[in-house]
């Protein structure tokens, strides 16, 4: 009962699961949308991929100039964490103006090409508030501003527009894979914590 406990609690910190996975909800308000930004900008989420992004960089020893150890780790820690802020600040901004709904809708489908297709689809589509569907300017947006916009920061050999849209690629490429686990999650979920 405890293991399950803490197991249950671990996997609470997916920002937002009940905001991101409804099938047929209601419009979010604009204070909704503001406190689902600040899950996904300033919550558990983006602090542990920024900290996996920096240790894998720091593997890779990207970029050399920050060199090795705790100094180097956080260099890339701080700037994956301001990156994300980039890109959801840019997102919210952008899909408020355009009555952008943020979170994801999962397909209802049961046969698992059909799911897979439709979360990486859905990566670069999104519903609006009265229930169309449009292109995710503000998720591609958003994307594009934290990729090219953190290179500011970068020094000399990561600090040039192609490796700005290459962090923009690595970034759609994360997002691609967080449509996947939120399209499966209630699955997940239900195996993990049924009753016995």
């Amino acid at each position: 009962m405890l293991r399950r406990a803490a197991l249950s609690g671990a996997l609470l910190i997916v920002p937002a699961l009940s905001l991101l996975a409804q099938q047929a909800p209601l419009p979010l308000t604009t204070e909704q949308k503001l406190k689902l930004y600040l899950v996904t900008s300033y919550g558990p989420q983006p602090v542990l991929f920024s900290a996996a992004s920096a240790g894998f960089h720091q593997w890779l020893d990207i970029p050399h100039e920050w060199r090795q150890g705790m100094q180097g780790y956080g260099r890339r820690c701080a700037s994956r964490f301001a990156q994300n802020a980039i890109e959801e600040t840019a997102r919210m901004g952008i899909g408020l103006a355009l009555h952008e709904d943020p979170r994801y809708f999962a397909s209802g489908r049961t046969e698992l090409w059909a799911r897979i297709g439709h979360a990486v689809k859905y990566t670069f589509l999104v519903r609006r508030d009265d229930g169309s569907r449009t292109i995710a300017v503000g998720r591609i947006g958003g994307v594009l501003a934290g990729g090219l916009l953190s290179r500011a920061w970068q020094p000399d050999s990561t600090s040039g527009y192609g490796q700005g849209l290459q962090a923009a690629g690595y970034s759609f490429a994360a997002d691609i894979g967080g449509s996947v686990f939120n399209e499966f999650w209630p699955d997940i979920r239900r195996r993990l914590f049924r009753r016995r």
